[in-house]
């Protein structure tokens, strides 16, 4: 699975989850789409000020621009 920066409370219950979240994914997203977002994601996670964080939802309005 794409390994996604998400707020602690939610990384928990994403370990903790009963189901395989790779088969899931493919039943979501095709083969392609898969690959653009994991490619997305090694993007961000390599240039610093790119990566995802759940902190941009307590962002200001002026923040997030």
């Amino acid at each position: 699975m794409l390994n996604k920066v998400v707020a602690t409370e939610l990384q928990v219950e994403r370990d903790n989850c009963n189901f395989d979240q790779n088969e899931l994914s493919g039943i979501f997203y095709t083969p392609e789409v898969r690959e653009m977002m994991a490619k997305n994601v090694k993007d961000m996670a390599e240039n610093p000020g790119f990566e995802n964080t759940h902190k941009y939802y307590e962002y200001t309005a002026d923040e997030k621009q």
